[in-house]
């Protein structure tokens, strides 16, 4: 699978907060770092917005592999709307976590 220039990933994730005055380079920066505390709830809301805005294909080349589990976790599953998109993703999460 062909990897996103650093310009290609800052477009897609550029569009996901439109409704935020973000900089592409500080949600990449937000996206490949490891962050605790208030960083951490905002991690997880970009986490949302990816899998609510983008297909599976897309999501592996733009979120980090060792971040993966993280991004299909619990805590940002239960913030997915509609209830089929949240157990599309469980699924996934579990299928990954074997």
């Amino acid at each position: 699978m062909k990897m996103m220039s650093k310009q290609e990933k800052e477009k897609f994730l550029s569009r996901l907060y439109w409704d935020k005055n973000m900089a592409p380079g500080e949600i990449l920066q937000l996206l490949e770092e490891n962050f605790e505390g208030n960083r951490q709830a905002e991690k997880i809301n970009l986490y949302c917005r990816l899998l609510k805005s983008y297909d599976w294909y897309i999501l592996l080349k733009l979120v980090p592999n060792d971040s993966l589990r993280d991004m299909l976790s619990e805590s940002v599953i239960q913030c997915l709307h509609p209830k089929e998109l949240r157990d599309r993703y469980f699924y996934a999460g579990k299928v990954l976590s074997e």
